[in-house]
């Protein structure tokens, strides 16, 4: 029996290229594609792409909380008063000196700590460098739905401002 025969719903998986673990919350669909979980992130992913996560195995009864969370992106909260507006959650990433791979996961756990933590806006710092990462954050944003408005720094180019 193969790896992809293995997979089903509930099992944890890795994303080929990725260290984090995504649940498998439905799939195959005749396009033989599996939508895989990592808090409110959700996507669907060629099955070839995916590969069982190592040690346990999920339970033939899933639950949405199996996921295992990756706790390592280092995210401040606080409350910052804007001009004119009432008290707004603001919560910061900082992605200088990493990968893509590494900001993929930590993008991941930030976006999903501001989700469960109801932030209102998001700080991201990406560096100028090749623009690498800062093309990354903007394509990871631009594909979540919770995301209202995406704006560049007026002041630094290394950091650009997500609204939800």
């Amino acid at each position: 029996m193969s790896h992809q025969e293995e997979i089903r719903v509930g099992s944890l998986v890795l994303m080929q290229g990725s260290r984090t673990t995504f649940e498998v919350i439905e799939g195959p669909n005749k396009k033989n594609r599996y939508l895989i979980a990592h808090g409110a992130i959700r996507s669907w992913v060629d099955a070839s792409s995916l590969s069982l996560a190592p040690g346990p195995r999920a339970s033939k009864t899933p639950s949405r909380g199996t996921l295992k969370r990756n706790r390592s992106a280092p995210v401040k909260q606080g409350s910052k008063k804007r001009k004119g507006s009432s008290h707004q959650q603001i919560a910061r990433c900082d992605l200088h000196g990493v990968n893509r791979e590494q900001a993929a996961e930590m993008l991941l756990t930030f976006f999903d700590k501001a989700l469960q933590n109801d932030t209102d806006v998001l700080e991201v710092v990406h560096g100028i460098g090749s623009g690498t990462i800062k093309a990354f954050a903007l394509e990871f944003f631009s594909r979540q739905s919770q995301v209202k408005r995406i704006r560049p720094d007026e002041k630094n180019a290394g950091v650009t401002w997500i609204y939800l």
